[in-house]
C-alpha cells in the first residue's frame, strides 16, 4: 500500500511539473502538498523524499519561505552523501530561482564534491554561471556536462544532457564569439 501511495503522488507530481503552464496547475500543486503532508504522517520512513517534493511544489508556487523550510527539513534528515547531494542540488535550484546565483553555485559545487554523479550538477552550474554573465565558465561546465554524461550512462537520464544544454551552448558560443570579435 505504501508503494502505491508514494507512486501515485510522485506520478501526479511529475505530471504537474512536466506539463508546464496549464490551467489550475497551482491549484493542483496545493492539493498535492496536502496529499504529501498527509501521507508523510503515515510513511515516516519516506519523509525525506516527500519533503523534497513538497519543497519543490512550494517553489513552483513561488512560496520561497515554505520551499526553503522543507528543503531545510530534508537536509536535517540527510543521513548519507546521496541524500546530502540531492538536497544541495535542490537548494541550488532554489537559490537559482531567487536570483541568488552565487549561493546557487556554492550549493552545486558542494554537491559536486560529494557525489560521483555529476552530469546534472555540471549543467546547473553552466546555467548559473550564464546568469552571472560568466559565459566562458558556463560554456566550460556545459561542455563538461556532456563529456561526463558519456561516463555516467548508468543514470538513465530522462533528458539527455546534450539536449539539456544544447541551446545554452549555442547561445554561449554566439555570445563569446561576439565578445572576441569586439
Amino acid at each position: 500500500m505504501e508503494k502505491v501511495l508514494i507512486q501515485f503522488g510522485y506520478s501526479f507530481f511529475d505530471y504537474i511539473e512536466i506539463s508546464k503552464y496549464f490551467f489550475s496547475q497551482n491549484f493542483l500543486r496545493k492539493i498535492l502538498i496536502v496529499y504529501f503532508k498527509i501521507i508523510s504522517y503515515f510513511l515516516k520512513n519516506r519523509k525525506f523524499d516527500i519533503y523534497l517534493r513538497i519543497g519543490t511544489l512550494y517553489l513552483g508556487l513561488k512560496n520561497m519561505e515554505k520551499s526553503k523550510e522543507y528543503y531545510d527539513k530534508s537536509m536535517f534528515m540527510a543521513d548519507n552523501n546521496d541524500k546530502q547531494t540531492r538536497v544541495l542540488v535542490f537548494l541550488g535550484n532554489f537559490y537559482f530561482e531567487t536570483s541568488s546565483y552565487e549561493t546557487s553555485i556554492e550549493n552545486y559545487e558542494k554537491a559536486l564534491n560529494i557525489t560521483r554523479y555529476k552530469t546534472t550538477i555540471l549543467s546547473n552550474l553552466a546555467y548559473a554561471y550564464e546568469a552571472l554573465g560568466e559565459n566562458e565558465k558556463a560554456l566550460k561546465y556545459a561542455d563538461e556536462s556532456i563529456n561526463t554524461s558519456k561516463k555516467e550512462s548508468d543514470l538513465g537520464h530522462t533528458i539527455f544532457p546534450e539536449e539539456n544544454v544544447k541551446e545554452l551552448i549555442t547561445r554561449l558560443r554566439k555570445t563569446t564569439e561576439k565578445n572576441s570579435v569586439v
